[in-house]
């Protein structure tokens, strides 16, 4: 008889820096967010110092047990919308369910703690787990309007925006 195993989400703090510095070491990852050039610790740190004193940012580490997984979060709060974000870091632990449950205890955390009406969220087209995940969820696909675009400019990846209200999460939570 095998145990389920449930990440647990907790404030990001100074101490994961540290590893998740070596989770954008592997260049698939940094593939999956359309990362540019090579890792570079001090701008990496520099970075998470800004993110962790940016009240428009609400970042969580990916914990199993004491391991910690990668990391999620909400950003650009701001009139009860914000964008979502999620990834596993540590190779050994994607496609293994836990970015899902990561995903749906940050989809809880903002539409209850801090009563959010509705997530958007960018994703690579070739991403398709990923898209397929945000579809069990809710998320539906959108255009993407001009201030979008710009977010995404100059690079050569192509950009799915989706987005979730807290009516469509809450009925479909309910099935």
């Amino acid at each position: 008889m095998s145990k389920e195993l449930f990440v647990v989400l907790k404030p990001f703090s100074q101490e994961n820096i540290s590893k998740t510095f070596d989770f954008i070491q592997n260049s698939d990852l940094r593939k999956m967010f359309s990362m540019r050039g090579e890792p570079d610790l001090s701008n990496h740190i520099r970075h998470w110092e800004c993110v962790l004193n940016d009240a428009a940012q609400k970042v969580f580490a990916i914990y199993l047990g004491d391991n910690h997984l990668g990391n999620c979060g909400l950003k650009n709060i701001k009139n009860d919308e914000s964008e979502f974000w999620i990834y596993i870091g540590d190779g050994n632990y994607r496609n293994k369910g836990f970015g899902k449950q990561a995903a749906e205890k940050l989809l809880n955390i903002a539409f209850s703690k801090y009563r959010l009406r509705k997530i958007y969220l960018y994703v690579l087209d070739f991403n398709a787990a990923a898209v397929n995940i945000y579809k069990l969820f809710g998320f539906k696909k959108i255009e993407m309007n001009d201030a979008d675009k710009i977010i995404w400019h100059g690079r050569d990846d192509s950009i799915i925006k989706m987005e979730l209200t807290v009516e469509i999460y809450k009925n479909l939570s309910r099935r």
